[in-house]
């Protein structure tokens, strides 16, 4: 996933805290023994990206037309 989209562990970790990663949506939360597991799902990841890119785009777009 952080090589995929190009972005730091950091970056994972403030899109989960701040929930642009939806558990359940995203990704899944598995907690095994004192360890917590956290798989993301292929299809949401790639949907993601994709809105990221269309994101990307109407905000230059926007800033553009100012």
């Amino acid at each position: 996933v952080k090589k995929y989209l190009n972005i730091s562990d950091v970056t994972i970790s403030n899109y989960i805290n701040n929930g642009k990663f939806k558990q359940g949506i995203h990704y899944n939360k598995f907690i095994k023994g004192k360890r917590i597991k956290i798989t993301f799902v292929e299809d949401a990841i790639l949907d993601f990206k994709e809105n990221l890119k269309w994101h990307f785009i109407i905000e230059m777009e926007f800033f553009m037309q100012e």
